[in-house]
């Protein structure tokens, strides 16, 4: 049961990276697409206004795909840290029913009689 709660930490701490840098990609993305914005709204272009136009949609593009690549690291440490969790709550389960166990052998035997010599000759 500790290896598994180790585990799901871990995996928890995954995800909150994986959902750390998800928001940054979003940020770097709405950036980008911003500065491509503001670059494409000039009516007449210069060469240079067109060179920085065509700089900052490649960076958008660049920019989608690191936002895509967030996404699905982050789907990827979401399923891992479910999954940790299910077995935590196996573990636990499996410890539930041990302790279960464990407290009913303390209970005495209702079915069987047992006469006192048994008892003197078992301690």
């Amino acid at each position: 049961a500790n290896t598994a709660v180790e585990n799901a930490a871990s995996r928890q701490a995954e995800l909150s990276v994986a959902e750390e840098e998800l928001k940054r990609a979003d940020i770097g993305l709405d950036d980008a697409e911003a500065a491509v914005a503001a670059l494409s709204s000039a009516e007449s272009e210069s060469p240079q206004a067109a060179a920085e136009r065509r700089a900052a949609e490649a960076t958008a593009k660049n920019r989608e795909r690191d936002r895509q690549r967030a996404e699905q690291a982050q789907a990827k440490a979401q399923q891992k840290a479910e999954t940790s969790r299910e077995s935590v709550l196996q573990a636990l389960q499996t410890v539930q029913e041990a302790g279960y166990v464990f407290a009913d052998s303390f209970t005495k035997t209702q079915a069987k009689t047992v006469r006192v010599d048994q008892v003197k000759a078992a301690v």
